[in-house]
């Protein structure tokens, strides 16, 4: 939020590519390519979020026709930027090759792939390549298909209309985990639903419109291997200048033979809102579909743009066709300098509002709530009757793929030690588990328990446990807000004991699926991270890298803090005297990491997994509103990840089959448990 309490969400710039050059402008081949992979790389330096490609074939002026091999060279160079896809063109590619060379591309750039795909509709490539050119969206969307299936690394079949493949395995798989996220691009309604459809995001091309955004998004279904919520990038031209009166004279020319080509191709296709005539002045173009202007002009077009719908992503082309290396890189130092800084913050807007899809139609530009990743939910999406939440992500592959990772046998219990001698890490309002014998040998001795010849004499005892008093998981009812728990149920719904969302349906269901240890603490040095440490999406990809594991579908990341070691080492008086323990960020990044890789659930060896206070949204316990109410993620708490650690920085293995098994206790807000993480 800013200084009046407004608002802010982040939004992302990504830098475009097509290495073409056109007769008027022509540099030889080889110093075009070299200066814009050299571009590309230092537009990570400068800070832009990514790095895009475009994809055509047979054309006058060399536009790229060979988006892997020209994205694997800009992995090499690069080590932070996402790298994309802006378009390929699905139908003219066999989908399996399609499918190794993407995979390619992937593990060379360290799983930094997006893939953004669409039908085509250039006449001209479709003649070429043999490829009719009326089975292009069904092409493009068995490609969608064949590409999910040839990640999973399993052997599969497959019979559609345009492609049939028996008994294949596609290897290598791709860096991450059921492979790139998939995208697909369009400017018409069924481009759009399509992309909602089958659960990929929507690249508007030329920033769509909001009727587009409508249709994609009602159309969204979750499916396997596919988004886990609607994502849009759009894209535009953006050139910043000092002297935007200059730069339009410079950039004319480069402008009007980029329209002009489109136009025709949009004519020889057939298209009837094509451009009837090639236009012969640059100032024919209309300069309302550019963002050319100063740092503060393009701001302020940019914020318009983010603010009038749903879109995480602006993408822009770096180089238009001809444009020299000197005037492209003037501009983005200057967009990297001025406008970067503002963008990273967000647009202020009144608190909780601002234009969404559903409200468009109605004209209610400013009064309706923010489509924010922190105001995600998952309610209703696994039906109405819903109480296991992001536990449903885990799926019988998911279980078997986990299973598989089982090669040493080597088990690690990680619940805590109860009773222990040095005390147990409880927060303030909760008793200290208590134990009761009800029988032993001194009730003999004394003569309350008699020996008797014909049975043996025995030993009982009795516990009372806080159901969060030791290592537990948190039932999805443990938290409401504005009198709702998750999935929407009512808060009074818990009035003595949990009707809905309790442990019971969690403890029926149990989780097994992958764990991951991410090792934050060893990530830093340290044996523990000081009790008001933040950790951040940053710290949480560098553990992953480190492990050599990608996060997916299904997964519960394991975050080892060395917060309860502390407690052993330092006693509760000294524990508690900051009251606070390290914990995850509420950063809207890392909310829309979470979203992205589709984990089921969140383990720590604290007490509640989060910072407890917010150093950004000022509130306390953020995240278990954010991800256990509103998502249904499970919260695996109090966990003991030492000797997993330990052993997992010497092998090197850092993921494993992760088994947690709840009591079913019915009605309760949680339940202590035991897990089990096996190698």
């Amino acid at each position: 939020m800013d200084e009046t309490g407004a608002a802010r969400r982040p939004m992302k710039l990504g830098v475009w590519y097509d290495f073409r050059n056109p007769l008027a402008w022509r540099i030889p081949w080889q110093q075009l390519y070299n200066e814009t992979l050299d571009q590309a790389s230092w537009a990570e330096e400068l800070g832009f979020h990514s790095v895009w490609l475009s994809e055509h074939h047979f054309t006058d002026d060399g536009y790229m026709p060979s988006i892997p091999s020209a994205l694997a060279a800009i992995a090499s160079r690069t080590t932070r930027v996402r790298l994309g896809t802006a378009v390929l063109l699905a139908p003219l590619h066999h989908p399996l090759r399609l499918a190794e060379d993407l995979a390619v591309v992937d593990l060379i750039s360290n799983g930094r792939l997006d893939i953004g795909l669409a039908a085509g509709y250039r006449s001209k490539e479709f003649e070429v390549m043999a490829v009719p050119r009326r089975e292009r969206g069904q092409r493009t969307e068995e490609t969608v298909q064949l590409l999910r299936l040839a990640w999973t690394g399993e052997e599969f079949s497959f019979e559609g209309r345009s492609y049939r493949f028996d008994d294949v395995t596609v290897t290598p798989p791709p860096a991450q985990r059921f492979g790139p996220p998939l995208y697909l691009g369009g400017s018409s309604v069924p481009a759009a639903e399509r992309a909602g459809r089958l659960g990929c995001g929507f690249a508007a091309d030329s920033g769509g419109s909001l009727d587009l955004y409508r249709v994609y998004t009602e159309a969204f279904t979750v499916v396997d291997g596919g988004l886990q919520a609607p994502d849009i990038k759009t894209n535009r031209l953006v050139y910043v200048a000092d002297d935007p009166e200059r730069a339009w004279h410079m950039l004319g020319p480069h402008l009007l033979h980029q329209s002009n080509v489109y136009a025709q191709w949009a004519r020889e296709a057939g298209d009837p809102n094509a451009a009837p005539a090639d236009l012969t002045d640059p100032e024919q173009l209309s300069r309302d579909s550019f963002l050319v202007g100063t740092p503060q002009q393009v701001l302020d077009r940019l914020n318009a743009v983010f603010a009038e719908g749903p879109v995480t992503e602006l993408i822009f082309w770096a180089r238009p066709p001809g444009v020299t290396l000197d005037d492209s890189a003037a501009s983005l130092q200057l967009i990297a300098d001025q406008v970067l800084p503002a963008l990273a913050a967000g647009p202020a807007t009144s608190p909780g509002r601002m234009l969404s899809v559903e409200n468009a139609a109605t004209g209610d530009a400013r009064e309706s709530p923010v489509p924010d990743v922190t105001e995600r939910t998952n309610w209703g999406r696994w039906g109405p009757d819903d109480e296991i939440g992001a536990l449903n992500l885990i799926s019988p592959a998911e279980v078997v793929q986990a299973a598989r990772l089982v090669r040493s046998g080597k088990t690690f219990t990680l619940g805590l030690r109860v009773f222990d001698e040095r005390g147990d890490p409880l927060s303030a309002e909760r008793h200290r588990a208590m134990h009761v014998s009800y029988r032993d040998w001194s009730h003999y001795a004394s003569g309350k328990a008699q020996v008797e010849a014909c049975r043996p004499c025995y030993s009982d005892d009795g516990i009372f446990l806080s159901c969060h008093g030791t290592t537990h998981l948190d039932a999805l009812g443990h938290i409401w807000v504005d009198d709702q728990l998750y999935n929407g149920y009512p808060a009074r719904t818990t009035a003595g004991s949990l009707e809905r969302c309790s442990i019971a349906p969690i403890s029926q269901r149990g989780v097994v699926t992958r764990g991951v240890l991410l090792d934050v603490a060893a990530g830093r040095g340290v044996p523990y991270l000081p009790p008001t440490s933040e950790i951040t999406l940053g710290e949480l990809l560098s553990a992953a890298a480190q492990a050599g594991v990608e996060v997916g579908k299904g997964d519960v990341i394991l975050i080892r803090t060395g917060s309860l070691p502390r407690f052993y080492e330092v006693g509760p008086e000294e524990f508690w005297s900051d009251d606070s323990e390290p914990g995850l960020s509420d950063d809207p990044e890392l909310l829309e990491w979470i979203d992205r890789t589709q984990i089921a659930g969140i383990g720590t060896d604290s007490l509640a997994n989060e910072l407890p206070h917010s150093v950004r949204s000022d509130q306390l316990f953020p995240l278990h509103r954010l991800l256990l109410r509103n998502r249904g993620l499970t919260f695996h708490e109090a966990l003991w990840l030492e000797e997993l650690a330990e052993d997992s920085r010497a092998d090197g293995c850092y993921a494993g089959l992760y088994v947690a098994l709840p009591l079913k206790l019915v009605g309760a807000t949680g339940s202590p448990m035991n897990p089990v993480f096996i190698k």
